[in-house]
């Protein structure tokens, strides 16, 4: 099974893209949410972190003071290259695990329906069913762990203005500070030139016909 990165900055509409992917039938694994899970689940990723950190990240609930620990690393690329050397594997480790799950539903599946049976799942029928998943994350191309792990890359472009917008009413801040949070992050063009597709929410672009064709070229991926 194929993976799809899709990426892209703060106010981009990735979460937005990848809903769509969602409703033609690509799963979608979102590496946000899903590293919250592994920092309350994952005991070997968290006493790590404690033994990198200090005692103190630890609540009294035992769970990490992501807050805290986002105060620590801040400021500190040395100090943030070492949390990421433990987290992206562990994400990456939870992600394959993810992923053969899902393999081995859809086969149970089939075999359940039987030789010749038409199934329909989100609409679609089984000889349309899409054989990629979707990873979601803001930093896929500029982290060199994450990058490679991908089949393919696809970003999400849109015009700062609309961005700046998005965050202002996502976030209920300003746009000063809704520019500062765009300006931490890879601008979109430097993503574009790392990204083997780009999906432009410039109101120009319709979206659907872009994301279309980037599910044409992931089915047909390994036809060439």
């Amino acid at each position: 099974m194929k993976t799809l990165g899709i990426t892209g900055g703060i106010g981009s509409g990735k979460s937005f893209d990848a809903k769509i992917f969602g409703r033609m039938g690509v799963e979608c694994y979102n590496s946000d949410e899903r590293t919250k899970q592994l920092y309350k689940t994952d005991s070997v990723l968290k006493n790590s972190l404690v033994l990198l950190l200090g005692n103190n990240i630890l609540m009294p609930d035992g769970n990490l003071d992501l807050c805290l620990m986002a105060s620590i690393v801040f400021g500190s690329p040395q100090l943030l290259a070492k949390v990421e050397e433990l987290v992206h594997p562990a994400v990456m480790e939870d992600f394959e695990r993810w992923k053969e799950n899902l393999r081995k539903k859809k086969e149970r599946e089939k075999r359940s329906y039987g030789k010749g049976a038409v199934v329909i799942e989100n609409g679609l029928l089984s000889s349309m069913q899409p054989d990629f998943v979707l990873f979601e994350s803001a930093i896929i191309l500029e982290k060199p762990y994450l990058r490679n792990s991908m089949d393919k890359i696809v970003t999400c472009s849109a015009p700062i203005g609309l961005r700046v917008s998005r965050i202002m009413k996502r976030y209920g801040i300003n746009r000063k500070r809704a520019l500062q949070r765009i300006s931490v992050q890879w601008n979109d063009e430097k993503r574009e030139r790392g990204a083997d597709f780009v999906i432009f929410a410039d109101e120009k672009n319709a979206i659907l016909p872009q994301i279309a064709r980037v599910y044409g070229a992931m089915q047909h991926l390994d036809r060439h």
